[in-house]
């Protein structure tokens, strides 16, 4: 439970402890106010309830200038204007210890069920796991639909997950954007900042036409291990059959 004049290490520290008490309590929240020192560093920030505000005033209906009986305009946003909030410190400009200056426990709706918590902002979000299993699934072709049964299944049950459906179809698809034409000069722009942090590391491509034609990397060990046994030069068979169409040449030592 918060509490005032509680300090923390840092504001990170904070936020997320008041996000862990607004899940467990079933309500969700959002960053708010914020002030700044000379610095641009944080002074204060606010965080307080999702659905806080003004209700709105929908006594009329725009949409229906002629009238049909309806006097609201239908809506699944929810404005309760419920005043739970949490108002952090930092200490002073140019540390990043702060503390709890006032906290606002009620709230003027019911919270959310157990049941419901599974449905929240929070509990949604994709862990580096999650990302991480539906990359990997994608590589072998298995859709946003059936990788979400899997992970279902591995958990022992949907209730397990967290993520709905809908958020996996959603990061599939923006994976898809991110990569896209671009996925090259992503693989070109990986291979440059190794070269640049690795010592005796060796990355060469040729464009044709503004198109990667070919690579070609090595690194330290593999040199040790080339000058002292040679090279083995193999072919992928499958090249012809995958999605992008590429001879792939491997060196193997």
């Amino acid at each position: 439970m918060p509490y005032i004049d509680a300090t923390y290490q840092s504001l990170e520290e904070a936020v997320e402890m008041y996000k862990l008490y607004a899940d467990k309590a079933g309500f969700g929240v959002r960053f708010n106010t914020i002030k700044r020192f000379g610095d641009k560093t944080i002074k204060l920030r606010y965080v307080v309830y999702n659905e806080m505000g003004k209700i709105p005033n929908r006594s009329t209906d725009t949409l229906d200038p002629e009238g049909s009986g309806r006097n609201k305009r239908n809506s699944n946003f929810r404005i309760t204007d419920c005043k739970a909030l949490i108002k952090f410190e930092r200490l002073h400009m140019g540390t990043n210890a702060c503390k709890i200056y006032e906290f606002e426990e009620k709230h003027n709706h019911p919270l959310d069920t157990k049941e419901e918590r599974r449905y929240s902002k929070r509990a949604r979000q994709l862990s580096y796991k999650d990302k991480e299993f539906i990359v990997r699934s994608a590589t072998s072709n298995i859709g946003a639909t059936n990788t979400h049964k899997l992970q279902a299944s591995l958990q022992g049950g949907y209730e397990n997950v967290g993520p709905e459906v809908i958020d996996y179809k959603n990061f599939r698809r923006k994976m898809g954007n991110i990569n896209g034409d671009k996925d090259a000069q992503l693989v070109v722009d990986k291979m440059n900042m190794r070269k640049d942090e690795l010592p005796n590391y060796t990355f060469e491509y040729k464009c044709v036409d503004s198109v990667l034609n070919a690579m070609f990397w090595v690194d330290e060990t593999d040199k040790l291990y080339y000058k002292e046994f040679g090279d083995v030069i193999s072919f992928d068979a499958t090249f012809r059959t995958n999605m992008y169409d590429v001879i792939v040449l491997y060196f193997l030592l």
